[in-house]
């Protein structure tokens, strides 16, 4: 069984993985020096290295058969929410991992070099999503739209960007076949997706999907949705 990449990474978090000096002025302060961006922290290491075994030992076995099937294996994304890589920089008091900006890329660049696919995936997650809740959510509404483990959607309202084709797709199917109250869908509003979205509507029943029709490489038409599924479902 894989180890859980949330529990190394806690675990190595009691341990300082940065230098702390004092210096003294007028009033003295607290600086940490985090090193140079060339040179990774121990907890970065440990992601790396954790992550990359997930990708050698899950996702490789798979990538064949997902490419001739034309879709994801229906347990993959469930293990990469276990795991905490859905959550990489969401504090732990939110359900997340609570690590940084670098684990997210050393995650994203391990994943890829096995399936570049399943690397987007982690990608939108953590960048997208993730991000702009954390940048713009209340306290409220970050505890309640956190959610990070595949157990934790049941009864909930959860939020898809890209949901309508490919890897959103997969995602809609899961959350939904996990008990989530409703699926906010975020995705270009063309007839396709339109058509997708009605597909949805019909195998799990209008008053659980909601479609948000948007550009999301607009950062200010996604906040700006993002605002309004907030004030709908927050």
């Amino acid at each position: 069984m894989f180890p859980c990449v949330r529990q190394l990474v806690l675990r190595s978090m009691q341990r300082k993985s940065t230098a702390t000096f004092k210096f003294h002025s007028s009033a003295t302060r607290l600086h940490q020096c985090t090193g140079p961006l060339t040179q990774f922290t121990d907890d970065e290491l440990m992601t790396k290295e954790a992550v990359a075994k997930l990708a050698r030992e899950e996702i490789a076995p798979l990538v064949r058969k997902m490419e001739k099937d034309g879709k994801i294996d229906d347990g993959l994304l469930a293990k990469f929410f276990e795991n905490g890589l859905m959550g990489i920089e969401i504090p732990t008091e939110y359900g997340g991992t609570g690590s940084n900006f670098m684990s997210t890329i050393l995650t994203i660049e391990e994943i890829s070099k096995v399936d570049a696919a399943m690397a987007i995936s982690i990608d939108i997650q953590n960048t997208l999503i993730n991000s702009l809740i954390l940048k713009i959510g209340s306290e409220e509404q970050k505890r309640k739209t956190c959610t990070c483990a595949m157990d934790n959607v049941q009864d909930k309202t959860v939020l898809i960007t890209g949901g309508v084709g490919g890897l959103g797709s997969e995602f809609v199917k899961i959350v939904l076949e996990n008990g989530a109250k409703k699926v906010a869908i975020v995705d270009l509003p063309t007839s396709q997706n339109r058509a997708k979205v009605a597909e949805f509507e019909r195998k799990y029943g209008k008053s659980r999907v909601a479609f948000f029709p948007c550009d999301i490489t607009k950062v200010k038409e996604y906040e700006e949705t993002f605002k309004k599924i907030v004030d709908a479902f927050g």
